[in-house]
């Protein structure tokens, strides 16, 4: 049987008691039924236009994504910083009823019968109007963790983070792209804002704020990587999505994965290619089946990309984010917990880094 002691679910909860008679299973003859019971037992959610509840048999988390407003950075691999999008935002918005918009919050705030975690994300939720006083309903309602993910340019602004910290804020989520100011400035489109993060970073030092780190690897800062990845062993690192259908665009992003150390490869969180990247432990949120993760499978079979699983009425960017698997790899003994690699990225590299690992 397996030994449950210090063994974490996808999501990284520690397997409590109450949960242990649901994955007593034999480890050699189980395994893709454990994942999908753990998977289960996790994620059950419920979607609406900006909301998505996760719950469990003893918690519920509840992410708020706030899209109703632009972004102050221009991030060269996103394209919500460039001017097209902002004006197009801006012409949406005019008469848009923020506070309207607060009391459906609020009231879904308030149906919520187990309260955990309350993230709070977005376009960039730190200049959303009414970021305070959704805080501010968070915690009354009840929620115990808040979390909110930032690029962290407004909250260089001390009297920002003594708001947040008043109306209940326990954790602030930062990107960092690089050491260097000419590294992460370049990439963010913004002069400054590596001197802006640190002094939010300091600002949130001086509270009980708890602060976590994430970075995204890119051609622009392969080589401050292993040096950025240091500052924080809890930062979590992603693969660039493809967020244009200008393959050139994505090329000059997206390093060539067999470039990469393996030091870097295994700190990437949205990404798993065991033939490329190091064998990483079974319970990492890594191997959950893709299946499973309610993500649609592509795969490549006489140089056609087959979709399996999905709908038809996707946009053009969420068919460049989905990932694809190879005709070959249907006999890789490592395919149950493979990602995929995006479509685009097989267009760009070809397919000769990708081959079956047999066990």
């Amino acid at each position: 049987m397996i030994n449950w002691d210090g063994m974490m679910t996808p999501y990284g909860k520690k397997i409590s008691k109450t949960m242990k008679p649901f994955f007593c299973f034999s480890k050699k003859t189980s395994k893709q039924l454990l994942r999908a019971l753990m998977f289960l037992f996790e994620k059950s959610s419920t979607t609406n236009t900006n909301t998505y509840t996760k719950s469990d048999s003893q918690n519920e988390e509840f992410y708020l994504f706030l899209d109703k407003s632009v972004c102050n950075a221009n991030c060269i691999f996103c394209s919500r910083g460039q001017a097209e999008w902002q004006e197009k935002v801006r012409r949406e918005l005019e008469g848009f009823d923020y506070q309207s918009e607060l009391v459906t919050i609020e009231a879904k705030l308030r149906q919520t019968q187990q309260k955990s975690m309350f993230h709070l994300g977005g376009h960039e939720p730190s200049i959303y109007p009414t970021l305070i006083p959704i805080i501010s309903v968070a915690a009354s309602t009840g929620f115990k963790n808040i979390i909110l993910e930032t690029n962290g340019l407004a909250l260089a602004d001390e009297n920002l983070v003594q708001k947040l910290v008043d109306n209940g804020v326990t954790e602030v989520r930062l990107p960092i792209y690089g050491v260097s100011e000419q590294v992460h400035d370049s990439i963010t489109g913004i002069e400054g804002s590596l001197k802006k993060l640190k002094q939010a970073m300091a600002n949130l030092e001086k509270t009980n704020i708890t602060v976590r780190l994430k970075t995204v690897l890119l051609r622009q800062n392969m080589h401050e990587m292993e040096e950025l990845l240091s500052l924080d062993r809890r930062m979590g690192c992603g693969l660039v999505m493809p967020s244009s259908q200008n393959p050139e665009k994505y090329r000059k992003l997206c390093p060539r994965l067999s470039s990469v150390k393996d030091s870097i490869l295994d700190r990437i969180g949205d990404l798993y290619l065991p033939c490329i990247m190091p064998r990483r432990n079974f319970f990492s949120i890594s191997s959950i089946p893709m299946a499973q993760r309610g993500q649609g499978f592509v795969s490549i079979e006489d140089s056609r990309i087959v979709r399996q699983g999905v709908g038809d009425n996707l946009s053009d960017e969420q068919r460049l984010q989905q990932k694809v698997f190879l005709r070959r790899c249907q006999v890789c003994d490592q395919k149950t917990y493979c990602t995929g690699i995006y479509d685009m990225y097989w267009q760009l590299y070809g397919t000769h880094e990708l081959y079956p690992v047999l066990d």
